[in-house]
């Protein structure tokens, strides 16, 4: 383990999580050691990896989405990386070639109503946007959204509203 793994174990505070990423941003052997953390280390230093990755600009996690949808896609039991995976790829341009996968993993997650509610609502976000780059997938969207919206919590409820007012819009 590197010195970078000390770090996000020796305090688990949002003030330790900013000053990690204020040291990643500018340094890009350990923007590469983190994101190994955040794809194979042990759940603790990966979930707090996870943590510091999600606020990352999508600039410098760009070059990782394809092992950012790997670890989501393999790590079902670690909300951490499934929400931070989520939130790094709704704020991402997702590259063609990584659209498939990234829209099915997305739905899955979408879909799933023992999902956390944040990691359901930044699925929901991927999707939208996805459907921006490819308009003939609304329509399953709009089914997954109509289909989930009477069994879900306030919080999820007001982001389908929302993507369905946006996509009945366009």
């Amino acid at each position: 383990m590197g010195p970078l793994t000390g770090e996000l174990l020796c305090e688990n505070s949002k003030k330790n999580m900013l000053r990690i990423q204020e040291a990643v941003e500018t340094d890009p052997d350990k923007l590469n050691e983190l994101m190994d953390l955040f794809c194979s280390a042990p759940y603790r230093v990966q979930q707090r990896a996870a943590w510091v990755a999600g606020s990352l600009p999508p600039k410098l996690t760009a070059p990782f989405l394809p092992r950012i949808i790997e670890v989501c896609r393999s790590f079902p039991s670690n909300d951490s990386v499934k929400r931070n995976s989520m939130r790094l790829l709704q704020f991402s341009k997702i590259p063609e070639e990584l659209s498939g996968l990234a829209w099915d993993l997305s739905f899955k997650l979408a879909s799933k109503r023992e999902e956390a509610i944040a990691i359901r609502a930044f699925a929901i976000g991927v999707l939208h946007k996805l459907t921006k780059e490819y308009p003939e997938l609304s329509d399953e969207l709009i089914a997954l959204l109509e289909q989930e919206a009477p069994y879900t919590k306030k919080g999820l409820l007001n982001r389908i509203q929302n993507t369905l007012k946006a996509l009945k819009k366009a």
